[in-house]
């Protein structure tokens, strides 16, 4: 592969990954203002026990699957823009509303 080549690849792949990030920003927003219930995936920090431990209760929220030794867990909340997770205990938390995305055509 030619230096021109790699510099081309490069580029794309940093372009495809912002292009995602970017996306997955959007699909946070959307789901931190709809009061939809919907998904959260969410990356713990530290213990995987901590996140478990400190999910609110009162607000519903419940775990649907764990991976990696509880690490990545996906969570369901009732009422997204009521969720809220321990800042402490996660990484990352995005949320995700499928009512968010319906288009009116899709049945």
């Amino acid at each position: 592969m030619t230096r021109g080549t790699a510099l081309r690849h490069g580029v794309c792949g940093l372009a495809f990954a912002a292009a995602a990030l970017a996306g997955l920003v959007v699909i946070d927003q959307l789901g931190r203002r709809t009061a939809a219930p919907g998904a959260i995936w969410a990356v713990a920090r530290g213990e995987p026990r901590a996140l478990l431990a400190a999910l609110p209760r009162q607000a519903g929220v419940r775990v649907l699957d764990a991976w990696a030794g509880g690490r990545i867990v996906l969570l369901h909340a009732p009422v997204l823009n009521a969720a809220s997770l321990p800042h402490e205990a996660t990484w990352i938390a995005l949320r995700a509303s499928p009512s968010a995305f319906s288009l009116p055509a899709c049945g």
